[in-house]
């Protein structure tokens, strides 16, 4: 697994898993308020296990509802927060 992947996922378990069981899933989707700038390198430091700031801004782009050319919402991931 690429070191941003693993580092997503680690993130996202670390603050959305079942507290006190470690299956590896999201408790529950719906409440989970996961960031890409919880898994965010310290200022200046880039290191394998956070992510850059080009990684953030890529993921928070990924995470984003699609709009079109007015700025109007497309339709909303029903999965995101």
């Amino acid at each position: 697994m690429p070191a941003a992947v693993d580092v997503v996922h680690r993130s996202v378990l670390q603050h959305c898993g079942g507290k006190g069981v470690d299956e590896g899933l999201v408790a529950d989707p719906r409440r989970c308020a996961w960031s890409p700038s919880m898994a965010a390198c310290p200022s200046g430091a880039l290191r394998e296990d956070c992510l850059a700031p080009t990684q953030v801004h890529a993921i928070d782009r990924l995470m984003t509802s699609p709009t079109n050319s007015r700025g109007d919402v497309i339709y909303r991931y029903s999965y995101l927060p």
